[in-house]
């Protein structure tokens, strides 16, 4: 949505407007409204970046303050609507900048347009961090999706949960604790390397291996266990998941 209102407004501006006279801002204008008091500020804002009209950083930097101070004051107005107004306000006033001709009146507002349509919306922003951390906490092995959703700890105990979904067509998995093939275990930042002592999935439990079969798409619960004698750490390095023959790995993982 964001990209083809992007382009829409980009091209519309393009089309419409000639150098050689003012500047035509009215395909510019989104024509929605955010009332009174956000048009009142979002004016503000216009006028103070016509004023300081740059190309170097620290305006980059600005009017990227400006957009944020926009979006903090007014957290329930739609964000792209002010975007659009910002940059159809400021096209009003920089036609009233009389020592601008058109040529530059027309490169500062395609330079501030560009500037103002690449700034993310702090939703978006916060979406994005969302992503990047559940990427970091998901891993894909062999059709299954393994995603961490914690790691509790005691002073005697750690057991990690997850969520298993299975991408593929149904079939069983084996979630291993400790048997003479396969041994799930843990790196604590210490330097400790702890075996699991019981794994469960779904409502298998055992402390060699847990077994279940896994429909497609459907989410089941697993979790490993792992005693502890001593060791003090408050975040595991490493985690090395044994599933069906696969190591399944998660790094950096917080004890909560």
């Amino acid at each position: 949505m964001k990209r083809v209102i992007q382009l829409t407004l980009s091209i519309a501006f393009i089309a419409t407007t000639n150098v050689a006279h003012a500047l035509n801002c009215e395909p510019l204008d989104p024509r929605q409204q955010v009332g009174k008091k956000v048009d009142k500020s979002i004016e503000g804002s216009a006028k103070t970046l016509v004023k300081l009209i740059g190309g170097d950083i620290s305006y980059k930097n600005t009017t990227e303050n400006e957009v944020k101070n926009l979006y903090q004051s007014y957290p329930n107005a739609d964000k792209l609507v002010i975007k659009g107004k910002l940059i159809y306000t400021f096209c009003t006033f920089l036609n009233d900048a009389e020592d601008l001709d058109s040529n530059e009146k027309f490169t500062k507002l395609s330079s501030f347009m560009a500037t103002i349509l690449d700034f993310p919306a702090e939703e978006e922003e916060e979406n994005k961090t969302a992503k990047k951390n559940k990427a970091h906490k998901t891993v894909e092995s062999d059709e299954f999706v393994f995603e961490l959703k914690q790691c509790k700890g005691t002073s005697s105990a750690i057991k990690c949960s997850f969520l298993v979904t299975n991408v593929g067509s149904d079939r069983p998995l084996i979630l291993y604790a400790k048997n003479r093939t396969y041994v799930s275990r843990i790196f604590l930042d210490s330097g400790d390397e702890i075996l699991s002592y019981k794994s469960r999935l779904g409502s298998s439990e055992s402390q060699n291996y847990s077994k279940a079969t896994l429909l497609t798409g459907i989410p089941i619960k697993a979790s490993v266990s792992f005693k502890l004698s001593g060791q003090d750490s408050n975040k595991i390095a490493a985690i090395d998941l044994r599933a069906n023959k696969s190591s399944i790995q998660f790094r950096n993982v917080s004890l909560e």
